[in-house]
């Protein structure tokens, strides 16, 4: 939305005067909300953290019963099973965590197209470093919210 000596130019804008006054809502930069919802920062709204690879050398740590999700699984879909598996031994010695059902995974870093991509996890699984883990702190913010809304944003996230 443009300015015009502290006026918002409505014409340029493309918004007729009734949608500026669309009663329950409000324009905010992020486009319409609803009245009583807030604009608030992620890190308000979930616990944002990552994962870790136990070392590949010990092979005690490897062909375990506890799921490690990588990046390559993470693909606007649900997780249900990862490719690769740890053991306790390899989660106990490294900085791989096991998250819960229904966190949100974001691809950090990857080839192609990956980085920015989001997946939600229908298991307890643990991930790699490359994976921020999105755990919703909010009662009021569902993980169904934050990924279909992190889904939208995709491009932006990759910038």
């Amino acid at each position: 939305m443009t300015q015009t000596n502290g006026h918002m130019d409505k014409e340029r804008a493309g918004l007729s005067s009734e949608a500026l006054t669309k009663e329950g809502y409000k324009l905010t930069k992020l486009g319409w909300i609803p009245e009583d919802w807030e604009v608030s920062l992620l890190s308000k709204l979930a616990e944002v953290t990552s994962g870790g690879t136990p070392d590949r050398k010990n092979k005690g740590y490897w062909d375990g019963d506890i799921p490690w999700v990588t990046t390559s699984l993470i693909d606007f879909k649900e997780i249900r099973d990862a490719g690769e598996y740890i053991t306790e031994n390899g989660l106990k010695n490294s900085s791989a965590k096991v998250f819960p059902e229904n966190t949100i995974l974001m691809a950090l870093y990857g080839q192609g197209k990956t980085r920015g991509r989001v997946g939600v996890l229908k298991v307890k699984a643990s991930t790699n470093q490359a994976c921020a883990a999105i755990i919703p702190i909010k009662e009021n913010v569902t993980t169904d919210y934050l990924f279909y809304h992190l889904v939208s944003d995709y491009l932006k996230i990759r910038n």
